[in-house]
C-alpha cells in the first residue's frame, strides 16, 4: 500500500484481491479516516463507538452504530 487513510486504496486493493463488488462488503470502522475512506471506496460503513459517539460517526457517514461487538445481531438486519 502507497497511501494510507482516508485514501481509499486499502479498501480497492483489498476488494480487488478478494474478487468482490463493493455490494458484497461492509466496513466496521471506528476512526474518521476509515470512515472516509470507505465511503470513498463505495462501501457501506456501520460506525463502532469506541473513540467517537454515535452522533459524530452518523455525522460522518455511517449508516449504523454500534457500541462493542459483543453481539452481531445487528448484521440479521443488515440492508
Amino acid at each position: 500500500m502507497q497511501k494510507g487513510k482516508p485514501d481509499p486504496e486499502i479498501f480497492i486493493r483489498s476488494l480487488q484481491k478478494l474478487r468482490i463488488k463493493n455490494t458484497e462488503c461492509l466496513v466496521v470502522e471506528d476512526s474518521s479516516g476509515g470512515i472516509a475512506a470507505a465511503k470513498k471506496a463505495g462501501l457501506p460503513v456501520i460506525g463502532i463507538s469506541t473513540s467517537h459517539t454515535e452522533d459524530s460517526l452518523r455525522a460522518q457517514g455511517c449508516s449504523r452504530v454500534i457500541s462493542d461487538y459483543s453481539s452481531t445481531d445487528w448484521l440479521d438486519s443488515w440492508s
